[in-house]
């Protein structure tokens, strides 16, 4: 996501803090054996409206046009920089 909205270094370095929270707290609502699927669905749209405005409050007004478009759905997701090292595969 950072690459498709050209985040700056100290517009990531902001937003890491803030991602890292809002994972943790889906991962713990996802974890949650003790609520159905459904309270789990309300939760986790509960955790990401809450974590909006502190997104946007660090992005720019183009970047922020460009995240509200990657948030509709049907939108292919955000490619992951789990491994920001690694090379494609070549294709033969």
């Amino acid at each position: 996501m950072s690459a498709q909205l050209s985040l700056t270094p100290d517009q990531k370095e902001k937003l890491r803090p803030i991602v890292i929270e809002k994972g943790e707290q889906l991962d713990t609502v996802r974890l949650d054996e003790h609520i159905t699927l459904e309270q789990r669905l309300a939760k986790s749209a509960a955790i990401r409206e809450a974590f909006r405005p502190k997104i946007e409050a660090v992005l720019t007004p183009e970047q922020l046009e460009k995240w509200k478009k990657l948030q509709q759905p049907g939108q292919p997701p955000a490619p992951t920089s789990a491994a920001p090292n690694a090379t494609p595969a070549k294709q033969q």
